[in-house]
C-alpha cells in the first residue's frame, strides 16, 4: 500500500507472519482464531499519521532523508503490542529510530479471541518533491 501525505510517501508492507512455534494439530485445539492480515493491515493504516508526523518533522533539518523500518512484533489476543523490536532501519539516526518506535508501540488493535500473532512489518518512508 502507497500513500502520498502532506508531500510525504509511506508504503506499508505486512512482510511476514506466523502463529506461535506450536505443532498445527495443537494449536488448531488450543487457538479459537487468528487476527487477519487484513484487519492487522487496516488497524496499522488508520493509526500511521502519527509515524508520518514524527517523519515529518525529521525532514524539516534533513530533506533526504528516506528509507525503510522493519518492525518484528506480536499482538495479543487484548489487542495489545508485544516484543517490539526493530529487526532492520535504513535511517542512521538513533533518535528518529527510537521516535517511530515508541509511535508505532501505541497502536492497538480490537481485542479478539484469537491467539497471540507474531509478524513483521515494514514502512517505507520517502519525500516527494
Amino acid at each position: 500500500m502507497k500513500y502520498l501525505i502532506g508531500g510525504c510517501i509511506i508504503v506499508l508492507s505486512l512482510i511476514g507472519c506466523s502463529t506461535p512455534a506450536q505443532d498445527q494439530n495443537t494449536l488448531a485445539e488450543q487457538c479459537p482464531g487468528i487476527r487477519s492480515d487484513e484487519s492487522i493491515k487496516t488497524t496499522i493504516d488508520i493509526k500511521k499519521a502519527g509515524l508520518y508526523l514524527i517523519y515529518r518533522d525529521y525532514l524539516q533539518n534533513n530533506p533526504d532523508m528516506r528509507g525503510k523500518i522493519v518492525f518484528d512484533f506480536s499482538i495479543t489476543p487484548e489487542g495489545l503490542m508485544e516484543d517490539v523490536s526493530i529487526a532492520n532501519t535504513e535511517f542512521d539516526n538513533a533518535e528518529f529510530n527510537q521516535a517511530i518506535k515508541e509511535r508505532f508501540m501505541q497502536i492497538r488493535f480490537h481485542a479478539l479471541d484469537v491467539c497471540r500473532r507474531t509478524l513483521s512489518y515494514t514502512f517505507y518512508f520517502m519525500s516527494t518533491p
